[in-house]
């Protein structure tokens, strides 16, 4: 939710520089659930203040004089996110320079704090609210962090390249169903839809083609339509001696929900998305 919000706008992202516990209250709760941080204290139960001054070098932390509090966060490793206009202010942020320090230990990964531009931040008469779902949320709307690979792909075998945009393309091992702990090898059947006519044994309608180097693959939701995994270096669509392929470890989407395929390619100089018309859904390991 946004609410009376400037029309440009920046919302900054800083990892952490200290532990804190999360809780479950909820902002209408009577009496106050203190099972985890607040805005003064970083522990449950309202034990240990934010530090909020003498900070180490390259640490600050967001409070009003009278009202300090809000967490502290290193200043030297950011992410920012700049909104205009009518946007849907979605953050989608780059973070790879917080979480490579998270990965080669360099910082602890104690989480990041999203944050308005210090303009806003310190401006104690605007009302700028900006509101998004936490982790806990019941909305299929959680955060998450995605990580993309910049792999260029894997190629292998001799199957004929696909060159005519005229095509089918679908999955030929799809279950329809999958539990969040399934990593899932989808196979790609394509072939152009009026096979040239030759006298042989087999029907041309099963001949394998495979598609260009760099297709790549996407997840929408089916009832959201949003792009759970939009086209990226990290989707690329590899192919070997039996077909193309691409893996999806199920643990990275939401259960209980419903998931559809997406292919992208260019053939002969257009550039294609084909709906492969094939849906599935997650479950939960139970």
């Amino acid at each position: 939710m946004a609410n009376e919000l400037p029309i440009d706008i920046s919302v900054q992202a800083f990892p952490l520089s200290s532990s804190w516990d999360e809780g479950t209250g909820k902002f209408g709760d009577s009496p106050d659930n203190t099972t985890g941080c607040s805005w003064r204290f970083k522990n449950a139960g309202k034990t240990n203040q934010w530090q909020t001054a003498s900070y180490d070098s390259n640490v600050t932390g967001s409070y009003q004089i009278e009202n300090k509090g809000g967490g502290v966060w290193y200043t030297n490793y950011s992410a920012t996110e700049n909104f205009s206009g009518q946007n849907n202010f979605d953050i989608e942020t780059d973070i790879t320079s917080i979480f490579s320090k998270y990965y080669d230990d360099t910082l602890d990964n104690n989480g990041i704090v999203l944050k308005l531009a210090d303009d806003l931040e310190f401006n104690q008469s605007a009302s700028v609210r900006l509101k998004y779902y936490g982790s806990n949320t019941n909305t299929i709307y959680p955060p998450h962090v995605e990580i993309r690979s910049t792999a260029t792909g894997s190629y292998t075998g001799s199957l004929p390249e696909l060159n005519d945009s005229d095509c089918v393309i679908t999955l030929r091992n799809n279950k329809g169903e999958y539990t969040d702990k399934d990593v899932q090898r989808f196979r790609l059947h394509c072939r152009s839809k009026y096979p040239t006519r030759t006298f042989t044994t087999s029907s041309a309608y099963t001949s394998n083609n495979v598609l260009p180097t760099g297709s790549q693959w996407a997840l929408k939701d089916e009832n959201t339509e949003e792009m759970i995994f939009d086209y990226s270096s990290g989707t690329v669509i590899n192919h070997d001696a039996t077909s193309n392929y691409f893996d999806v470890f199920m643990d990275g989407l939401q259960p209980e929900r419903y998931y559809r395929v997406l292919v992208k390619t260019e053939i002969d100089g257009s550039t294609m998305v084909v709906d492969t018309n094939e849906i599935f859904k997650v479950v939960r390991n139970v």
